[in-house]
């Protein structure tokens, strides 16, 4: 069996937001250190550091970072049995307390919490848990085990674990342990600099992928544009893209989603839409409540919606739409003259062509 070096580095996003922990831990070392002599305790705080510099290099050294707590107990207990006098030192120990009891009681939980993959933390809700929606494609996940896909899978990197895990007899893109589809140099020439791309066929074509798992706001949007692309799963994160023409066909035509289509041509879409609210309003306003409606079903932000919404208001805004007239207005052609026949007398003239 080969083993390649697991690649999982840690951003600060997940140091100080899906890794909470962490945070309650820098707390307690900060306060120790400056709470007592820089000499007594300056060590502690270094070696704290080092470990989570380690903790950064790979995420799986985080759990380090929690043998630390070792080092500061025995002070702890130690200071308690002769309490200092000084209400600074009172201050700090008694701030080191509390926030240990928080860590004790709070880490559990969120472990149970994160590692069953039905939560997820982020740094936009400091410490607050989204229990609302799932953090990983377990629908996905199930219609991988229900039906065999051909050819191979494209993943982000956070998804890729749980697939791995959940459908073991497909091999995942990218997940930074074994049974991946490249080798490990695919990682460090192509986690940061794919990542940052937005247009995601480039990426596709060069590696021959016939199924892709995405998350709604990264690249979906992508190849909900490409014809040849068509999605068969979607929950409230993530969309399961299938590829024509590669094997897949069947499954297909038997899940494929229905997509509405939206012209590319701005200019075009605009004249079209002014013509509606000239002559056609209502349906112009009917239009109008089908954006919003697929906007607030929508289950990520699309910028097709948005910018439609935004016309819908302008267009609104700066035209207004054409009276009806109960009788058609006259060709000038054939309008009748204001002025007297010179051959007959006002009194028998009679409408002549002008």
């Amino acid at each position: 069996m080969k083993l390649t070096h697991e690649v999982q580095p840690t951003t600060w996003l997940e140091l100080f937001g899906v890794w909470a922990p962490m945070t309650f831990l820098f707390l307690l070392a900060f306060i120790t250190t400056f709470g007592n002599e820089w000499k007594k305790r300056g060590h502690q705080f270094l070696l704290f550091l080092f470990v989570v510099w380690m903790a950064m290099q790979n995420r799986r050294f985080l759990g380090m970072v929690g043998l630390l707590a070792l080092l500061y107990i025995p002070s702890w207990l130690a200071q308690h049995q002769h309490p200092p006098l000084a209400l600074r030192q009172r201050i700090f120990i008694r701030g080191r307390v509390y926030l240990a009891l928080l860590f004790i009681l709070y880490v559990p939980y969120w472990g149970y919490q994160y590692y069953q993959g039905k939560y997820k933390i982020g740094i936009e809700r400091p410490l607050q848990f989204v229990v609302d929606k799932p953090a990983f494609p377990a629908t996905i996940a199930t219609f991988l085990q229900t039906h065999t896909l051909k050819g191979k899978m494209y993943n982000e990197f956070g998804e890729g674990g749980y697939l791995h895990w959940k459908a073991p007899k497909y091999r995942v893109f990218i997940d930074g342990r074994t049974n991946i589809l490249f080798k490990e140099s695919f990682f460090y020439e192509n986690y940061t600099r794919h990542f940052k791309s937005r247009n995601i066929l480039p990426i596709l074509k060069k590696w021959d992928i016939s199924y892709a798992i995405l998350e709604h706001k990264t690249f979906a949007p992508t190849l909900y544009r490409a014809k040849q692309w068509v999605p068969v799963v979607l929950d409230d994160y993530h969309v399961l893209f299938l590829k024509r023409g590669v094997g897949n066909d069947s499954l297909i035509k038997r899940y494929a989603y229905k997509q509405l289509r939206i012209d590319p041509n701005p200019n075009r879409v605009m004249r079209y839409w002014a013509y509606l609210r000239r002559h056609q309003n209502e349906t112009f306003e009917r239009l109008c409540r089908e954006v919003q409606r697929a906007k607030s079903e929508a289950v990520y932000q699309s910028h097709n919606f948005t910018w439609l919404g935004k016309l819908c208001h302008g267009v609104r805004k700066a035209i207004q739409p054409l009276q009806k007239r109960k009788t058609p207005p006259s060709n000038t052609k054939t309008r009748p003259s204001t002025q007297p026949n010179k051959h007959t007398s006002p009194s028998s003239q009679r409408t002549s062509p002008r």
